[in-house]
């Protein structure tokens, strides 16, 4: 077994100080947070993505420090009820993928969902988008671990 830790805990700090900290505390393994609710204060996919400098430095940061990446976190949420929301929450969990594939990392977090029904709630269009999000992995040299939510509309 691994100690691993959220390193969006260290936020204020840069990526190499929080991740030098993490491994003096005996930590082994991080997670990151690339976008949605959670921010990318410590890795921006779209500045890392196809950069294959921004990507040496980072894995060159894990391996001085003994410490791998153990999932990339875009906590948005595609299926919210707000079509912009909605819209770049998707966009960021696209990128999170394809860098993870960059990083070598082979877990994303997400989540999604809809908001509970309310009187606040009229004029939003649920916009289902797990099965948009997933169709194109292959193509991309990914593989699909998690399910689309059939019928969810």
């Amino acid at each position: 077994m691994k100690l691993g830790v959220f390193i969006k805990l260290f936020r204020t700090q840069p990526l190499d100080q929080a991740i030098a900290f993490a491994a003096s505390q005996g930590i082994q393994t991080i997670e990151i947070a690339t976008g949605g609710y959670v921010g990318n204060h410590h890795l921006k996919p779209k500045e890392a993505l196809g950069n294959p400098q921004a990507i040496d430095k980072i894995k060159q940061v894990l391996e001085q420090n003994e410490v791998a990446i153990s999932a990339l976190s875009c906590h948005g949420n595609p299926l919210h009820p707000n079509r912009t929301i909605a819209g770049q929450h998707h966009e960021d969990f696209i990128d999170t993928i394809l860098l993870a594939k960059e990083l070598g990392v082979d877990t994303v977090v997400n989540f999604s969902g809809c908001p509970g029904e309310s009187e606040g709630r009229a004029g939003y269009e649920v916009v289902p988008r797990y099965r948009e999000s997933f169709v194109d992995l292959p193509h991309r040299g990914l593989r699909q671990r998690t399910g689309c939510l059939e019928g969810y509309n």
